[in-house]
């Protein structure tokens, strides 16, 4: 599965589209952070 900054890297979504993936994230609440389903590290 490719993460935010994963699509980001290979231009296949803006970081416009940052809203999109924290909302999803608080939709399926998956059992990662925010910053791990980002494909960030905690410092990010």
């Amino acid at each position: 599965m490719s993460n935010f900054i994963d699509k980001c890297l290979i231009e296949e979504i803006l970081l416009d589209d940052l809203d999109d993936y924290v909302s999803e994230w608080h939709d399926t609440k998956p059992s990662m952070s925010l910053y791990q389903f980002l494909g960030m590290i905690r410092s990010e």
